[in-house]
């Protein structure tokens, strides 16, 4: 059984990128949601892309020779996910090929690399350093500004409706 090397970090094809350590599958960089199972599936395929990897195989490795579960059954649950997520069309598939009977094949052509993969942060650089022309409007050291609920002596002002 052929296996990459353990330096071996991510595998990209097409327009995915699956990194072989945590599962994590992403789309032009955007992370997509790959449960466990569906998640172990698609690396152990992709880490063996062009062999046929056989439904016994698949079981093992990811439900244990000791988990006494309906293997079958959430086996072709997990394909179907990953499927969907790769919009893979079974009659047509790019990716992911079934061998009636026998197991599964992932067919695309991939790309190792050992580079970790580069973490995309949600908060802009201008959220993250204050902007200077703002906090000179305010004139104060917090760089809040004075609360529309504080009176000019600091105390919080409400007003009471009789």
């Amino acid at each position: 059984m052929a296996s990459q090397p353990s330096s071996v970090v991510l595998a990209r094809f097409e327009n995915f990128e699956l990194n072989l350590r945590s599962g994590e599958l992403r789309q032009n960089g955007i992370p997509l949601k790959l449960p466990p199972q569906p998640a172990k599936l698609l690396t152990l395929l992709v880490s063996r892309s062009g062999e046929i990897v056989t439904r016994h195989e698949l079981a093992e490795e990811i439900w244990g020779v000791e988990t006494f579960v309906d293997f079958e059954q959430g086996l072709n649950f997990a394909v179907r996910q990953i499927r969907t997520l790769l919009k893979d069309d079974p009659d047509h598939p790019r990716f992911l090929e079934t061998l009636p009977k026998r197991g599964y094949r992932f067919i695309a052509t991939v790309e190792h690399s050992s580079n970790p993969p580069r973490r995309k942060t949600n908060h802009p650089r201008s959220l993250l350093s204050p902007n200077p022309a703002a906090q000179s409007q305010n004139n104060h050291s917090d760089g809040f500004g004075a609360s529309p609920w504080q009176s000019s002596s600091g105390f919080a002002q409400c007003s009471r409706s009789a």
